[in-house]
């Protein structure tokens, strides 16, 4: 399925990071699984609980991680998905006064 020479994916990691409440009040676990798209291996696997408050934070600080993770093996990160409730700006198509 994957081929052993370099495409033009090398070097680029695709992660997930997953933010779910943890077992006590005030705790999210959060998940974070980095592959490289190129070889489809496994980068880097964490699974961890944080107190921070929010799911931003706590993606933010998963995300922290993955970009220190990136930079030690001299990746650069191309997708990132999750499942947290990040802050979104939407564009309102009515003209206010």
């Amino acid at each position: 399925m994957y081929s052993e020479d370099k495409s033009d994916n090398a070097g680029l990691i695709t992660a997930r990071i997953d933010v779910d409440p943890g077992p006590e009040a005030g705790v999210k676990k959060v998940a974070l699984l980095a592959i490289e798209q190129a070889s489809g291996k496994t980068i880097f696997k964490a699974t961890y609980k944080t107190k921070q408050r929010g799911d931003f934070a706590a993606y933010n600080s998963a995300r922290e991680l993955l970009d220190q993770v990136a930079k030690l093996n001299g990746m650069t990160v191309d997708e990132v998905d999750s499942n947290a409730d990040l802050p979104q700006i939407k564009m309102s198509t009515r003209r206010w006064r």
